[in-house]
Protein backbone atom coordinates (compact mmCIF):
# COMPACT_ATOMS: atom_id res chain seq x y z
CA UNK A 1 0.00 0.00 0.00
CA UNK A 2 2.41 2.65 1.17
CA UNK A 3 4.46 1.66 -1.70
CA UNK A 4 1.74 1.63 -4.32
CA UNK A 5 1.18 5.47 -2.93
CA UNK A 6 4.27 6.58 -3.31
CA UNK A 7 5.06 5.33 -7.02
CA UNK A 8 1.68 7.32 -7.93
CA UNK A 9 2.50 10.50 -6.13
CA UNK A 10 6.30 10.07 -8.20
CA UNK A 11 4.34 9.51 -11.15
CA UNK A 12 1.80 12.00 -11.07
CA UNK A 13 4.52 14.82 -9.96
CA UNK A 14 6.53 13.45 -13.30
CA UNK A 15 3.37 14.02 -15.50
CA UNK A 16 2.72 17.63 -14.07
CA UNK A 17 6.54 18.46 -14.72
CA UNK A 18 7.09 17.17 -18.28
CA UNK A 19 3.55 18.77 -19.04
CA UNK A 20 3.96 22.34 -17.33
CA UNK A 21 7.60 22.87 -17.75
CA UNK A 22 8.79 21.44 -20.91
CA UNK A 23 4.84 22.04 -22.59
CA UNK A 24 3.86 19.13 -23.52
CA UNK A 25 0.35 19.40 -23.29
CA UNK A 26 -1.83 22.29 -21.41
CA UNK A 27 -1.06 23.97 -18.45
CA UNK A 28 -4.36 23.05 -17.09
CA UNK A 29 -4.06 19.01 -17.85
CA UNK A 30 -0.48 19.63 -15.33
CA UNK A 31 -2.29 21.74 -12.94
CA UNK A 32 -5.05 18.34 -12.80
CA UNK A 33 -2.20 16.47 -12.31
CA UNK A 34 -0.44 18.19 -9.93
CA UNK A 35 -3.59 18.92 -7.79
CA UNK A 36 -3.89 15.15 -7.43
CA UNK A 37 -0.73 14.26 -6.44
CA UNK A 38 -1.23 16.87 -3.31
CA UNK A 39 -4.38 14.96 -2.72
CA UNK A 40 -2.25 11.32 -2.44
CA UNK A 41 0.34 13.67 -0.68
CA UNK A 42 -1.96 14.28 1.99
CA UNK A 43 -3.49 11.01 2.48
CA UNK A 44 0.48 9.82 2.42
CA UNK A 45 0.90 12.14 5.35
CA UNK A 46 -2.06 11.47 7.30
CA UNK A 47 -2.26 7.70 6.99
CA UNK A 48 1.64 6.45 7.44
CA UNK A 49 3.99 7.36 9.54
CA UNK A 50 6.41 9.99 8.03
CA UNK A 51 8.40 9.11 5.48
CA UNK A 52 11.67 11.44 4.78
CA UNK A 53 12.57 9.54 1.87
CA UNK A 54 9.38 11.61 0.24
CA UNK A 55 10.38 14.89 0.86
CA UNK A 56 12.00 15.49 -1.91
CA UNK A 57 8.92 14.46 -4.14
CA UNK A 58 7.01 16.80 -1.67
CA UNK A 59 9.31 19.73 -2.61
CA UNK A 60 9.09 18.78 -6.55
CA UNK A 61 5.16 19.31 -5.78
CA UNK A 62 4.85 22.45 -3.89
CA UNK A 63 7.31 24.21 -6.29
CA UNK A 64 5.68 22.91 -9.49
CA UNK A 65 2.49 23.53 -7.49
CA UNK A 66 3.27 27.63 -7.02
CA UNK A 67 4.86 28.16 -10.06
CA UNK A 68 1.82 26.54 -12.25
CA UNK A 69 -0.80 28.64 -9.99
CA UNK A 70 1.67 32.23 -10.09
CA UNK A 71 3.05 31.58 -13.62
CA UNK A 72 1.82 34.76 -14.87
CA UNK A 73 4.15 36.57 -12.36
CA UNK A 74 6.92 35.00 -12.39
CA UNK A 75 10.29 35.22 -14.79
CA UNK A 76 11.85 32.59 -16.91
CA UNK A 77 15.09 32.66 -14.60
CA UNK A 78 13.09 31.46 -11.58
CA UNK A 79 11.31 29.06 -14.11
CA UNK A 80 13.93 27.33 -15.21
CA UNK A 81 15.41 27.33 -11.66
CA UNK A 82 12.49 25.64 -10.40
CA UNK A 83 12.90 23.03 -13.35
CA UNK A 84 16.62 22.21 -12.45
CA UNK A 85 15.52 21.85 -8.86
CA UNK A 86 12.76 19.31 -9.84
CA UNK A 87 14.96 17.52 -11.88
CA UNK A 88 17.33 16.43 -9.18
CA UNK A 89 15.19 16.03 -6.60
CA UNK A 90 12.70 13.55 -8.40
CA UNK A 91 15.24 11.08 -9.34
CA UNK A 92 16.25 11.31 -5.23
CA UNK A 93 12.94 10.81 -3.77
CA UNK A 94 12.59 7.34 -6.03
CA UNK A 95 16.16 6.29 -5.07
CA UNK A 96 15.22 6.85 -1.39
CA UNK A 97 11.92 5.01 -1.59
CA UNK A 98 13.05 2.30 -3.30
CA UNK A 99 16.43 1.88 -0.78
CA UNK A 100 14.65 2.58 2.58
CA UNK A 101 11.36 1.12 1.57
CA UNK A 102 8.37 -0.06 3.49
CA UNK A 103 8.61 -4.12 2.55
CA UNK A 104 5.84 -6.93 3.68
CA UNK A 105 8.14 -9.30 6.11
CA UNK A 106 8.56 -13.14 4.77
CA UNK A 107 5.78 -15.01 6.53
CA UNK A 108 7.44 -18.02 8.97
CA UNK A 109 7.49 -21.23 7.82
CA UNK A 110 6.69 -22.79 10.29
CA UNK A 111 3.06 -24.26 11.39
CA UNK A 112 3.04 -22.21 14.60
CA UNK A 113 1.58 -18.52 15.01
CA UNK A 114 3.84 -16.02 16.90
CA UNK A 115 3.34 -14.83 19.59
CA UNK A 116 5.41 -11.65 21.17
CA UNK A 117 5.47 -10.27 25.06
CA UNK A 118 8.15 -7.82 26.37
CA UNK A 119 9.49 -6.81 30.05
CA UNK A 120 12.29 -4.97 31.65
CA UNK A 121 14.40 -6.03 34.67
CA UNK A 122 16.95 -5.05 36.59
CA UNK A 123 19.37 -6.69 38.96
CA UNK A 124 22.86 -5.72 40.84
CA UNK A 125 25.43 -8.25 39.70
CA UNK A 126 27.53 -7.91 42.99
CA UNK A 127 31.26 -8.82 43.24
CA UNK A 128 30.90 -11.15 39.89
CA UNK A 129 31.10 -7.95 37.80
CA UNK A 130 34.09 -5.64 37.00
CA UNK A 131 33.70 -2.12 37.39
CA UNK A 132 30.99 -0.56 39.97
CA UNK A 133 29.38 -3.59 41.99
CA UNK A 134 26.75 -1.83 43.26
CA UNK A 135 25.55 -0.62 39.92
CA UNK A 136 21.99 -1.97 38.72
CA UNK A 137 22.61 -3.87 35.05
CA UNK A 138 19.18 -2.80 33.30
CA UNK A 139 17.78 -5.15 30.90
CA UNK A 140 14.89 -5.34 28.43
CA UNK A 141 13.48 -8.45 26.85
CA UNK A 142 11.50 -9.44 24.25
CA UNK A 143 10.16 -12.97 23.90
CA UNK A 144 9.32 -14.49 20.78
CA UNK A 145 7.00 -18.00 21.51
CA UNK A 146 4.78 -20.09 18.94
CA UNK A 147 1.15 -18.79 19.86
CA UNK A 148 -2.80 -20.34 19.02
CA UNK A 149 -5.78 -18.25 18.69
CA UNK A 150 -8.94 -18.58 16.52
CA UNK A 151 -9.10 -14.84 16.06
CA UNK A 152 -6.05 -12.75 15.22
CA UNK A 153 -8.09 -9.29 15.01
CA UNK A 154 -8.53 -9.58 18.49
CA UNK A 155 -4.35 -9.33 19.08
CA UNK A 156 -2.20 -6.10 17.87
CA UNK A 157 0.71 -6.78 15.45
CA UNK A 158 4.13 -5.44 16.93
CA UNK A 159 5.67 -3.35 14.60
CA UNK A 160 9.56 -3.87 13.10
CA UNK A 161 12.48 -3.24 15.67
CA UNK A 162 9.96 -1.87 17.86
CA UNK A 163 11.80 -1.85 20.74
CA UNK A 164 14.19 0.64 19.33
CA UNK A 165 11.56 3.06 18.90
CA UNK A 166 10.23 3.03 21.99
CA UNK A 167 13.34 3.41 24.01
CA UNK A 168 14.56 7.29 24.87
CA UNK A 169 17.60 5.55 25.34
CA UNK A 170 18.46 6.08 21.54
CA UNK A 171 18.43 9.65 20.14
CA UNK A 172 15.86 11.57 18.93
CA UNK A 173 17.73 11.41 15.42
CA UNK A 174 17.73 7.97 15.50
CA UNK A 175 14.11 7.27 16.17
CA UNK A 176 12.94 10.33 13.86
CA UNK A 177 14.86 8.44 10.53
CA UNK A 178 13.76 5.02 11.19
CA UNK A 179 10.25 5.91 12.62
CA UNK A 180 9.03 5.49 9.21
CA UNK A 181 9.54 1.52 10.08
CA UNK A 182 6.73 1.40 12.35
CA UNK A 183 4.77 1.38 8.81
CA UNK A 184 5.79 -2.28 8.59
CA UNK A 185 4.52 -5.05 10.38
CA UNK A 186 6.04 -7.87 11.47
CA UNK A 187 4.26 -11.45 11.99
CA UNK A 188 4.04 -11.54 15.80
CA UNK A 189 0.94 -11.25 17.65
CA UNK A 190 1.29 -9.18 21.13
CA UNK A 191 0.02 -11.43 23.97
CA UNK A 192 -1.16 -13.83 22.19
CA UNK A 193 -1.73 -17.53 24.28
CA UNK A 194 1.02 -19.32 23.89
CA UNK A 195 0.51 -22.79 21.74
CA UNK A 196 -0.42 -25.81 24.09
CA UNK A 197 0.37 -28.51 21.59
CA UNK A 198 3.37 -29.10 23.50
CA UNK A 199 4.27 -29.23 27.31
CA UNK A 200 7.65 -28.31 26.99
CA UNK A 201 9.86 -26.17 24.76
CA UNK A 202 13.52 -25.34 24.00
CA UNK A 203 14.29 -21.79 24.97
CA UNK A 204 16.93 -19.96 23.29
CA UNK A 205 18.98 -16.91 24.51
CA UNK A 206 19.77 -14.14 21.56
CA UNK A 207 22.46 -11.15 22.70
CA UNK A 208 22.42 -8.58 20.16
CA UNK A 209 25.59 -6.95 18.68
CA UNK A 210 27.70 -4.55 20.35
CA UNK A 211 25.51 -1.44 20.38
CA UNK A 212 21.75 -3.06 18.70
CA UNK A 213 18.13 -3.64 19.58
CA UNK A 214 17.14 -7.15 20.89
CA UNK A 215 14.53 -7.09 17.63
CA UNK A 216 17.54 -6.59 15.29
CA UNK A 217 16.74 -10.34 14.37
CA UNK A 218 12.56 -10.05 14.22
CA UNK A 219 13.04 -12.55 11.20
CA UNK A 220 15.11 -15.17 12.44
CA UNK A 221 13.27 -15.10 16.00
CA UNK A 222 9.92 -15.18 13.95
CA UNK A 223 11.02 -18.35 12.05
CA UNK A 224 12.49 -20.08 15.21
CA UNK A 225 8.83 -19.17 17.02
CA UNK A 226 6.79 -20.23 14.15
CA UNK A 227 8.63 -23.87 14.22
CA UNK A 228 8.38 -24.57 18.13
CA UNK A 229 11.08 -22.40 20.03
CA UNK A 230 10.52 -19.87 22.63
CA UNK A 231 13.25 -17.38 22.28
CA UNK A 232 13.90 -14.44 25.06
CA UNK A 233 16.34 -11.44 23.85
CA UNK A 234 18.48 -9.76 26.12
CA UNK A 235 18.53 -5.58 25.25
CA UNK A 236 21.52 -4.34 27.34
CA UNK A 237 19.81 -0.89 28.09
CA UNK A 238 23.21 1.10 29.04
CA UNK A 239 25.28 -0.67 26.21
CA UNK A 240 26.70 3.28 24.82
CA UNK A 241 27.18 4.71 28.27
CA UNK A 242 28.97 1.61 28.98
CA UNK A 243 31.04 0.99 25.66
CA UNK A 244 31.87 4.88 25.77
CA UNK A 245 33.14 4.91 29.33
CA UNK A 246 35.51 1.59 28.64
CA UNK A 247 36.97 3.59 25.77
CA UNK A 248 37.48 6.29 27.80
CA UNK A 249 40.17 4.37 30.25
CA UNK A 250 41.97 3.47 27.31
CA UNK A 251 45.25 5.23 26.00
CA UNK A 252 45.57 6.67 22.69
CA UNK A 253 48.18 4.08 21.91
CA UNK A 254 45.75 1.07 22.66
CA UNK A 255 43.05 2.82 20.79
CA UNK A 256 45.15 3.43 17.89
CA UNK A 257 46.17 -0.31 18.33
CA UNK A 258 42.60 -1.74 18.32
CA UNK A 259 41.52 0.24 15.29
CA UNK A 260 44.70 -0.63 13.20
CA UNK A 261 43.74 -4.69 14.06
CA UNK A 262 39.88 -4.22 13.11
CA UNK A 263 41.75 -2.38 9.49
CA UNK A 264 43.77 -5.43 8.75
CA UNK A 265 40.79 -8.13 9.74
CA UNK A 266 38.82 -5.81 7.11
CA UNK A 267 41.49 -6.42 4.29
CA UNK A 268 41.55 -9.53 2.03
CA UNK A 269 43.94 -12.00 4.06
CA UNK A 270 44.40 -15.89 3.30
CA UNK A 271 42.67 -17.45 6.10
CA UNK A 272 45.48 -18.60 8.14
CA UNK A 273 46.99 -15.05 8.88
CA UNK A 274 42.95 -14.10 9.38
CA UNK A 275 43.03 -16.79 12.06
CA UNK A 276 45.82 -15.83 13.58
CA UNK A 277 45.51 -11.85 13.45
CA UNK A 278 41.88 -12.36 14.94
CA UNK A 279 42.87 -14.09 18.12
CA UNK A 280 46.07 -11.79 18.83
CA UNK A 281 42.99 -9.17 18.48
CA UNK A 282 41.28 -10.94 20.67
CA UNK A 283 43.56 -10.76 23.17
CA UNK A 284 44.86 -7.33 23.25
CA UNK A 285 41.25 -5.92 23.65
CA UNK A 286 40.93 -4.20 27.05
CA UNK A 287 37.32 -3.34 26.63
CA UNK A 288 34.98 -5.79 24.34
CA UNK A 289 36.37 -8.84 26.90
CA UNK A 290 34.90 -6.64 29.72
CA UNK A 291 31.03 -5.85 27.90
CA UNK A 292 30.97 -9.94 26.77
CA UNK A 293 31.91 -11.04 30.43
CA UNK A 294 29.60 -8.63 31.93
CA UNK A 295 26.85 -9.58 29.31
CA UNK A 296 26.98 -12.89 30.14
CA UNK A 297 26.40 -12.77 33.52
CA UNK A 298 23.16 -11.05 32.10
CA UNK A 299 22.43 -13.97 30.37
CA UNK A 300 22.82 -15.41 33.80
CA UNK A 301 20.62 -13.74 35.68
CA UNK A 302 17.91 -13.77 32.55
CA UNK A 303 18.06 -18.06 32.85
CA UNK A 304 18.13 -18.05 36.62
CA UNK A 305 14.46 -16.01 36.54
CA UNK A 306 12.94 -17.73 33.70
CA UNK A 307 9.94 -18.71 35.76
CA UNK A 308 9.09 -15.31 36.84
CA UNK A 309 10.38 -13.97 33.36
CA UNK A 310 8.11 -16.72 31.10
CA UNK A 311 5.24 -15.50 33.56
CA UNK A 312 4.47 -12.97 31.08
CA UNK A 313 3.10 -14.88 28.27
CA UNK A 314 -0.50 -15.87 28.63
CA UNK A 315 -0.88 -19.38 29.18
CA UNK A 316 2.59 -19.98 30.52
CA UNK A 317 2.63 -20.04 34.40
CA UNK A 318 5.36 -21.27 36.24
CA UNK A 319 7.73 -22.13 33.62
CA UNK A 320 5.65 -25.26 32.24
CA UNK A 321 6.01 -24.48 29.16
CA UNK A 322 9.72 -25.13 28.67
CA UNK A 323 11.95 -27.34 29.29
CA UNK A 324 15.00 -25.85 31.24
CA UNK A 325 17.46 -29.07 30.23
CA UNK A 326 17.16 -27.97 25.99
CA UNK A 327 18.68 -24.69 26.44
CA UNK A 328 20.17 -23.03 23.30
CA UNK A 329 22.44 -19.46 22.85
CA UNK A 330 22.37 -17.54 19.67
CA UNK A 331 23.76 -14.47 19.34
CA UNK A 332 25.12 -12.18 16.75
CA UNK A 333 28.45 -10.39 16.28
CA UNK A 334 29.35 -9.55 19.48
CA UNK A 335 26.46 -11.65 20.57
CA UNK A 336 28.12 -14.71 19.47
CA UNK A 337 31.04 -14.29 21.89
CA UNK A 338 28.38 -13.67 24.77
CA UNK A 339 27.06 -16.71 23.65
CA UNK A 340 30.48 -18.79 23.41
CA UNK A 341 31.63 -16.82 26.54
CA UNK A 342 28.52 -18.00 29.10
CA UNK A 343 28.69 -21.60 26.89
CA UNK A 344 32.23 -22.87 28.27
CA UNK A 345 31.44 -22.01 31.72
CA UNK A 346 27.78 -23.07 32.59
CA UNK A 347 26.46 -26.37 31.93
CA UNK A 348 22.94 -25.64 31.35
CA UNK A 349 23.80 -24.83 27.62
CA UNK A 350 23.19 -27.23 25.72
CA UNK A 351 23.99 -25.74 21.95
CA UNK A 352 24.99 -22.54 20.98
CA UNK A 353 24.92 -20.25 17.49
CA UNK A 354 27.55 -17.88 16.56
CA UNK A 355 26.16 -15.36 13.99
CA UNK A 356 29.93 -14.03 12.55
CA UNK A 357 30.94 -13.08 15.96
CA UNK A 358 34.66 -12.72 16.87
CA UNK A 359 35.85 -14.64 20.60
CA UNK A 360 36.37 -11.92 22.76
CA UNK A 361 36.20 -13.18 26.41
CA UNK A 362 37.61 -14.83 28.99
CA UNK A 363 39.84 -18.47 28.38
CA UNK A 364 39.62 -17.41 24.52
CA UNK A 365 41.40 -20.75 23.62
CA UNK A 366 39.72 -23.05 25.76
CA UNK A 367 37.28 -25.14 23.69
CA UNK A 368 33.45 -25.32 23.20
CA UNK A 369 32.17 -28.58 25.01
CA UNK A 370 28.58 -28.74 23.55
CA UNK A 371 27.46 -28.84 19.83
CA UNK A 372 28.71 -25.22 18.25
CA UNK A 373 27.65 -23.73 15.23
CA UNK A 374 29.78 -21.04 13.72
CA UNK A 375 28.06 -18.91 10.59
CA UNK A 376 30.41 -16.92 8.90
CA UNK A 377 30.22 -14.19 6.21
CA UNK A 378 32.61 -14.22 3.31
CA UNK A 379 34.78 -12.04 4.81
CA UNK A 380 35.27 -13.04 8.15
CA UNK A 381 35.77 -16.76 7.19
CA UNK A 382 38.29 -18.15 9.16
CA UNK A 383 39.00 -15.79 11.78
CA UNK A 384 37.68 -18.66 14.51
CA UNK A 385 39.61 -21.53 13.25
CA UNK A 386 41.59 -21.84 17.01
CA UNK A 387 38.15 -22.51 18.73
CA UNK A 388 37.62 -24.86 15.81
CA UNK A 389 40.74 -27.17 16.13
CA UNK A 390 40.11 -26.89 19.78
CA UNK A 391 36.88 -28.47 20.22
CA UNK A 392 36.95 -30.58 17.12
CA UNK A 393 33.68 -32.17 16.25
CA UNK A 394 31.44 -30.82 18.57
CA UNK A 395 32.12 -27.59 16.13
CA UNK A 396 30.01 -26.61 12.93
CA UNK A 397 30.70 -24.05 10.83
CA UNK A 398 29.10 -22.42 7.27
CA UNK A 399 30.23 -19.31 5.02
CA UNK A 400 27.53 -17.48 3.08
CA UNK A 401 29.00 -16.67 -0.07
CA UNK A 402 28.00 -13.09 -0.78
CA UNK A 403 27.37 -12.08 2.98
CA UNK A 404 28.64 -9.14 4.69
CA UNK A 405 29.38 -8.90 8.41
CA UNK A 406 26.02 -6.76 8.36
CA UNK A 407 23.92 -9.63 6.40
CA UNK A 408 23.65 -11.27 9.67
CA UNK A 409 21.53 -8.53 11.00
CA UNK A 410 17.26 -7.84 9.87
CA UNK A 411 19.19 -5.09 7.50
CA UNK A 412 19.96 -7.26 4.71
CA UNK A 413 16.10 -7.20 4.30
CA UNK A 414 15.01 -4.09 5.34
CA UNK A 415 17.40 -1.41 4.38
CA UNK A 416 18.54 -2.24 0.64
CA UNK A 417 20.31 0.89 0.24
CA UNK A 418 23.07 -0.33 2.00
CA UNK A 419 24.36 -1.94 -0.55
CA UNK A 420 25.03 1.18 -2.41
CA UNK A 421 27.66 2.25 0.46
CA UNK A 422 28.93 -1.33 0.22
CA UNK A 423 27.25 -2.22 4.04
CA UNK A 424 25.95 -5.24 2.61
CA UNK A 425 27.04 -7.83 0.56
CA UNK A 426 26.10 -8.95 -2.96
CA UNK A 427 23.64 -11.89 -1.56
CA UNK A 428 20.34 -10.80 -1.55
CA UNK A 429 18.30 -9.81 1.23
CA UNK A 430 15.52 -12.46 1.15
CA UNK A 431 18.27 -15.29 -0.31
CA UNK A 432 20.60 -14.30 3.11
CA UNK A 433 17.22 -14.53 5.28
CA UNK A 434 16.71 -17.95 4.15
CA UNK A 435 20.40 -19.37 4.55
CA UNK A 436 20.44 -17.76 7.64
CA UNK A 437 16.96 -19.11 8.68
CA UNK A 438 17.50 -22.52 7.60
CA UNK A 439 21.17 -23.36 8.59
CA UNK A 440 19.98 -22.26 12.31
CA UNK A 441 16.83 -24.62 12.49
CA UNK A 442 18.54 -27.51 11.07
CA UNK A 443 21.14 -26.98 13.49
CA UNK A 444 18.68 -26.48 16.79
CA UNK A 445 17.06 -29.34 15.85
CA UNK A 446 19.57 -31.57 15.33
CA UNK A 447 20.71 -30.64 18.95
CA UNK A 448 18.06 -29.44 20.87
Amino acid sequence: MVAALEAGIIILVSIALIQGFLRVGQEATAIFFILSAVALIIVHLTSFYFRWQMTPAYLVAAILLLVLIFGAQTGSIIKFASISIAVLLLPLSFALSIGFPVKTLPTPEGPHAVGVAELNRGYTPGNHIEGNSSEKRQLHLKIWYPATFDNQKKYARDTLWSDFHNSERFSRVERFFTAYLKNIETHSFKAAPIASDRAERSVLIYNHALLSTASDNTLLMEFLASHGYLIVSIRHEDQRYEYASLQENLSKEEQARDLENFKRLGADIDRKARATLSLQTYQASKTLPVIVRRRALDTEYVIDNLNSILNTIPGCMNRTCVNEHKLGLVGLSLGGAVATEFCKRDQRCQAAVNLDGGIFGTNIQAPVTIPYLMLYSELNEGGNDFLKEASGQTYEEHTIKGAMHLDFHDATFTLPALRWFRLLGQIGGEEMTHQKNELVLKFLNDNL
